[in-house]
């Protein structure tokens, strides 16, 4: 069975000097120098583990912004869409508008020009009418 570092290290230093090798301030002084190695190990995994957890958050924060550029090009080509219908509905309508005014144009046109030669033809008749009262018709001279 393996023993924990520090006891490890401990019962070195103890053998150490129960075998006259060192003395036991020197076996406590190795412990405590030993101490800021390990912490300075600590501190290293410490570091590298926020590293680690930094590259996490900063690649989820990449995710996200990527999901919301997608979302945002989602937006912009149904809004653009959107649009483009719209556009072509006006004009659909705005052809249809014009057919149908110009459709009105031509039988507003025709129904004044039938008035116009109907407006004629009674002025026609009506002079005829006049001037054969006063005897200038067309019919008397013949007769006369």
């Amino acid at each position: 069975m393996r023993l924990p570092e520090r006891v490890d290290q401990g019962k070195q230093a103890g053998n150490a000097w129960a075998d006259g090798g060192a003395t036991r301030e020197e076996s406590m002084a190795s412990l405590q120098d030993s101490s800021p190695f390990q912490a300075g190990e600590a501190k290293g995994r410490a570091e590298e583990k926020t590293g680690r957890m930094i590259e996490k958050g900063r690649e989820a924060a990449e995710a996200a912004k990527g999901k919301a550029y997608e979302a945002a090009e989602k937006a912009g080509s149904y809004l653009q869409e959107t649009a483009d219908a719209a556009r072509e509905k006006a004009a659909c309508a705005d052809s249809a508008a014009r057919e149908t005014a110009q459709s009105g144009q031509e039988k507003t046109s025709s129904f004044l020009q039938q008035t116009g030669e109907r407006v004629m033809g009674a002025a026609a008749g009506a002079a005829d009418a006049v001037k054969n009262t006063l005897g200038l018709g067309a019919g008397k001279e013949d007769s006369h």
